[in-house]
């Protein structure tokens, strides 16, 4: 490193870990890019302490349980009733990079130092979440998307029937679906372009819950357009009640459930050139890949995640190593110029634990 640089540079790296502990609302930032995101950390983080993989523990059978006469013999032996899930941890990053005059030669004065660390800060937070946002839709077990987290795509899929991406997955968490009496097999309908009718998503919530309260689905996380089309068509039959989620997020109720539109949910939106959401997804897809995918995966329609959002049938894991849980590396000085870099870093994964607990309805209209 420069050595005339050492001392501005550690006055920066002071200004900016103390902005940070003042701004909580930069963290915060990650999680209201969408409502999905929103959610998950109101219901679903969980810390992950380190390790190669993140376990989960999947029920599939049921013990022996049986009438019986005065008298008789019970029968003693072990029922396998339960196996576990495995995932590999991801990682995300954002970079900051900026000229250090910016910092220190022409933003001078009373605060002034803060208000760009703070711009800087606040677009780094939102541009994780968003990459995060985007990534809860996509799989990782897919030519390409081996660096990305495990997401919607991939885990609510029931093996043979295409999801949004026109993809089935046969295995989920190391394990084979079919094995497994339904417990990895989450309520899946690929409409094919048909019009999705109010029936179809009371018939989803229905199939996809275990019974009431926790045991049924809380949210439906579905497109704008998706989300638009169906409260025009329903609404007005008084079928519809609106509902503000103590997320920030307003949606509208449909029996327990809540219905919720996410920008980065597939559709045909997020899949069109011109759209903000396409820019922002492509960015982050093109970045993770290396430049191996340069569009959003080809999508026919709009896509309905019907989810049970507790633990334990979702969980989004947050490494608890203070760099990896959203934290900002410190300024560093790059080679050759004045120049000075810094990441947000975060390590961790998303799991459905209770894929049977879930729905997909795909390439509806």
């Amino acid at each position: 490193m420069n050595g005339a640089l050492d001392g501005p540079l550690d006055a920066l790296n002071a200004s900016t870990t103390r902005h940070q502990r003042r701004s909580p609302i930069l963290i915060d930032g990650i999680f209201q890019s969408d409502s999905g995101m929103a959610m998950l950390k109101r219901t679903c983080v969980v810390p992950f302490p380190g390790g190669r993989v993140i376990t989960g523990n999947v029920t599939f059978d049921t013990l022996l349980a049986m009438a019986y006469d005065i008298g008789d013999d019970f029968d003693l032996s072990e029922q396998k009733t339960d196996d576990q899930l495995q995932w590999f941890p991801r990682q995300l990053e954002t970079n900051i990079t900026t000229p250090m005059e910016m910092l220190k030669v022409y933003n001078v004065g009373p605060n002034a130092i803060y208000r760009d660390i703070d711009s800087k800060l606040r677009n780094a937070y939102n541009t994780i979440g968003s990459g995060l946002a985007v990534n809860q839709y996509l799989p990782n077990n897919k030519a390409n998307f081996g660096k990305f987290l495990t997401g919607y795509d991939e885990s609510i899929n029931d093996g043979t029937t295409s999801g949004w991406t026109g993809t089935a997955y046969p295995t989920y968490g190391g394990l084979t679906r079919a094995s497994y009496n339904g417990a990895l097999t989450p309520y899946v309908v690929n409409l094919a372009g048909a019009a999705i009718e109010y029936d179809d998503v009371t018939d989803g919530i229905q199939e996809s819950s275990w019974g009431d309260g926790d045991l049924e689905s809380n949210v439906l996380l579905g497109t704008p357009k998706l989300y638009n089309s169906f409260k025009k068509r329903y609404q007005v039959q008084q079928q519809l009640n609106e509902s503000t989620p103590v997320i920030g997020f307003k949606g509208f109720s449909i029996e327990n459930t809540t219905f919720l539109k996410s920008r980065y949910c597939p559709g045909q939106d997020i899949a069109t050139t011109t759209k903000k959401s396409n820019r922002v997804a492509v960015k982050f897809i093109n970045a993770t890949s290396k430049g191996a995918l340069t569009t959003y995966p080809a999508v026919s329609g709009e896509t309905l995640f019907i989810l049970n959002m507790r633990k334990p049938n979702i969980h989004m894991h947050i490494s608890t190593a203070p760099e990896y849980q959203f934290g900002f590396t410190g300024w560093k000085l790059t080679a050759r110029n004045t120049k000075i870099s810094g990441q947000i870093l975060y390590a961790g994964q998303f799991t459905v634990d209770n894929p049977s607990f879930q729905g997909q309805i795909a390439n509806a209209v």
